[in-house]
């Protein structure tokens, strides 16, 4: 399975169905991150606690979302099959 990965966050599979993990690679960090859509709309908010948290997406339409983590300029691009 493809991914993201940066030397912070990892995201795998990536695409994927209904759920894919988001690894945090930095001890002790607890991020907020947003689920948006193409249009910019906030879907889903979670709070990644440790250093993975599974995702489950299995109630969004097949496409892409982007992944918005509070307090760091980044943007992740997920794609759901």
């Amino acid at each position: 399975n493809q991914g993201f990965s940066n030397n912070r966050f990892s995201v795998y599979p990536n695409p994927f169905t209904d759920k894919f993990t988001l690894e945090v690679n930095e001890a002790g960090l607890n991020a907020t991150v947003g689920i948006y859509n193409v249009n910019g709309i906030l879907l889903k908010e979670i709070t990644c606690e440790g250093l993975s948290t599974s995702v489950d997406l299995g109630e969004f339409a097949e496409g892409m979302y982007f992944l918005q983590i509070a307090g760091k300029e980044q943007t992740i691009p997920v794609v759901k099959q």
